[in-house]
């Protein structure tokens, strides 16, 4: 009886959380075809581009997507968001370019990712990158996560990452970066080498 209260009520309040990267990373993505420096922001987004800072009130531009976006195998300023961002620079009125990518992911996280985070930068422009690659299989996995069987069940698991994902940072060993010591690079960011998976290549 108390677990189906609590389906009721957990389901009545039930919205998906967009999925961001670790934040505060600050370690290397190392592979046998590179190896760059991956920092995120303490909201999990990844930074460290090149490209001067603009002063305040200048136009932003958003762009939503998955590894691409996020930059997966490039140094920083080679991410499609720092090299927009010097070509408006050098070519017409600055705008801050603002990178919302997160690997591993597809377009309802793109959604939610928008609603949560990239909305309240007040961006002018947003663009949402779309990959042929997976991102129809990708909102097919969202969707099944958006509409889950057993909503008490799903929240019970997102708990568990969070307990076991703070639990493993704990265990780092002082002074190290945040994540590589223990996690190979990528893997700070939950995710496997995206060299070796499928849905990231």
């Amino acid at each position: 009886m108390l677990f189906a209260v609590s389906e009721l009520v957990l389901r009545a309040r039930f919205v998906p959380r967009a999925r961001t990267a670790a934040p505060n990373v600050d370690t290397r993505t190392t592979t046998s075809e590179y190896d760059v420096a991956i920092q995120t922001s303490g909201a999990g987004f990844r930074t460290g581009a090149a490209s001067r800072p603009l002063p305040a009130g200048f136009p932003k531009v958003a762009v939503l997507g998955d590894s691409f976006i996020f930059g997966s195998g490039v140094a920083a300023q080679d991410m499609l968001t720092s090299r927009l961002q010097q070509h408006l620079i050098a070519v017409r009125e600055p705008c801050e370019v603002l990178n919302f990518g997160v690997p591993g992911t597809g377009p309802l996280n793109d959604l939610y990712v928008w609603r949560d985070c990239a909305r309240g930068m007040q961006p002018g422009i947003v663009v949402a990158a779309l990959y042929a690659g997976n991102d129809a299989a990708d909102a097919l996995r969202e969707t099944k996560q958006a509409h889950p069987r057993l909503v008490t069940v799903a929240r019970a698991e997102l708990l568990w990452e969070r307990i076991w994902s703070r639990w493993r940072h704990s265990k780092a060993p002082a002074g190290a970066n945040t994540g590589a010591a223990t996690t190979g690079g990528w893997n700070a960011f939950g995710l496997g080498n995206p060299a070796a998976l499928d849905a990231l290549l």
